[in-house]
């Protein structure tokens, strides 16, 4: 069966090229066919021309049809689902596609200090560091950044969802650290 998908999809590479050729030798008026010497391809062979322009056109129209529906799937329908009825862990209320917050702090050379949570996407990946009000915190001195809590996730009130990950298409993915479903 795959072998035939990909030789489908390589002819619906070059079908809209043939389906133009074919209407243009179909449609020709027949005084500009007698002109271009076209009168020898479309007197004998108009039915082969037809049955042509009508398999091409429904290779284009299935071809489109298909990017249509992937692109439904990916924009529409797989959001829905994650964002509708998301993947819970049982354990900890963490859900599918939605960033997780570990509790941190920071300390500077001087000694002093502050906490914030660390932002990890819904892959495992840290996006960026918030203070405890949800705010972008960038620290403005070198610093040594502790995990505090033994590294349990922290679901402030302000979290966010992972819109890269609800968007990709994918309904297992954003399911990073969760254990009990």
């Amino acid at each position: 069966m795959e072998p035939l998908i990909k030789l489908l999809d390589l002819a619906a590479k070059y079908a809209w090229a043939v389906f133009a050729t074919t209407a243009v030798l179909l449609f020709l008026p027949e005084s500009l066919a007698i002109q271009l010497d076209l009168k020898q391809f479309r007197t004998p062979y108009r039915g082969h021309l037809w049955l042509l322009l009508f398999f091409t056109a429904a290779l284009v129209f299935g071809t489109h049809a298909r990017s249509g529906l992937r692109f439904l799937w990916r924009y529409a329908i797989c959001p829905m689902k994650k964002l509708i009825v998301p993947v819970t862990d049982l354990k900890t209320g963490v859900k599918q596609s939605r960033m997780r917050y570990y509790r941190v702090q920071f300390r500077y050379p001087d000694g002093t200090g502050a906490e914030g949570f660390q932002e990890v996407d819904s892959n495992g990946s840290v996006v960026r560091y918030v203070d405890l009000k949800g705010k972008r915190l960038i620290p403005e001195q070198p610093h040594e950044c502790t995990v505090l809590d033994s590294g349990v996730f922290h679901l402030p009130e302000w979290r966010r969802i992972d819109w890269r990950d609800v968007f990709s298409g994918d309904t297992a993915s954003g399911c990073w650290a969760i254990s009990e479903r």
